[in-house]
């Protein structure tokens, strides 16, 4: 599950004209920021690479893809967002 956020644009009607000037008051875009909840499909192959830098230390990287799958919110490809390549590096410290 992942919480995106996206905006939406949507057009309400302005301030009401002064009588007899116009007979339709005018249209006025409103753009909000909102934020959605989705479920989706997610598969993530990586490949790891370990290096011993002593008796107590290992190194380990890694590089792979995060494929997303049926991630559709609010009618936008929000898939497009948190797909890609992804990278990891950590430092084991022991035996």
């Amino acid at each position: 599950m992942a919480t995106l956020a996206s905006q939406v644009t949507t057009f309400v009607p302005g301030p009401r004209p002064e009588p007899r000037t116009r007979p339709l008051p005018p249209i006025v875009p409103v753009t909000t920021t909102v934020l959605f909840d989705e479920g989706f499909f997610i598969f993530e192959p990586e490949a790891n690479v370990f290096a011993t830098l002593g008796k107590h230390f290992r190194l380990t990287g890694g590089v792979g893809y995060r494929v997303i799958g049926e991630a559709y919110g609010c009618g936008h490809d929000s898939g497009d967002r948190i797909r890609g390549i992804t990278g990891s590096v950590a430092l084991h410290i022991g035996p």
